[in-house]
């Protein structure tokens, strides 16, 4: 670089970089890989569910997210490397459940666990101090064959179920607001030297990615997954 170009001068290449954009670049990436995440598991597209966990796994590490780039690392080393072939294209396409039926109405799996779960309470605490880990159990285990109860009489009779939908949400004001709002600020244009306050030595994620730390923590998880699957 030295023999091409002669020195460089950092104080003047970082002046010449405009903050601003590169601040609008990594939002808009965040943004919509989150969109497109969402999107994945309304419509129980196993692939890019599984495309955007590597994504989501590195966004986990520089954010310091240690449960979520845990489990990201999981579900990626089950689908790679741990599970069959066969089990890991069930594995894949079985990450979302579709409860009310219809095309793009599919919830993780973890959603679903969590609405049981509520359920599960609601029954526990109507039982007052009545009750008992057994009868617990016996909500937990009756919830699924309730549901099924109710879904075949909904289905025989043709009724459908009670209460009121939510409305749709019209997002389409809230879009031109927004857009106006970045015209405005000149977000979608790149201008050499422009700063901003709030975001000194500003990177994108992927740019503070601490690769030696990276490897070394997915080291020790290969270890720790090769003594827990000998066991």
């Amino acid at each position: 670089m030295k023999e091409k170009h002669g020195e460089i001068d950092s104080e003047t290449d970082t002046i010449d970089i405009d903050v601003v954009s590169e601040v609008r670049t990594a939002f808009m990436m965040a943004a919509l890989l989150l969109r497109d995440t969402d999107d994945a598991y309304k419509f129980a597209d196993g692939n890019r569910i599984t495309r955007n966990a590597k994504f989501e796994f590195l966004l986990a590490d520089v954010g310091h997210h240690w449960k979520y780039k845990q489990w990201l690392f999981r579900f990626l080393s089950y689908i790679s490397a741990t599970l069959t072939e066969r089990e890991s294209k069930e594995y894949i396409w079985n990450c979302t459940c579709n409860t009310a039926g219809g095309q793009g109405r599919n919830i993780p799996n973890d959603n679903l666990v969590e609405l049981n779960v509520q359920a599960v309470k609601k029954k526990v605490q109507s039982q007052g101090a009545n009750a008992t880990f057994t009868s617990a159990r016996k909500a937990a285990m009756s919830i699924k064959t309730q549901n099924n109860i109710r879904d075949n009489l909904l289905n025989q009779s043709g009724c459908k179920p009670s209460g009121k939908r939510k409305p749709e949400v019209v997002k389409l004001s809230d879009i031109r607001a927004i857009a106006n709002a970045c015209l405005k600020g000149n977000l979608f244009v790149v201008e050499p030297r422009r700063q901003l306050d709030s975001f000194t030595n500003f990177k994108n994620f992927f740019e503070r990615i601490d690769a030696t730390k990276l490897y070394k923590w997915l080291n020790e998880q290969e270890k720790k997954i090769k003594t827990e699957t000998i066991c």
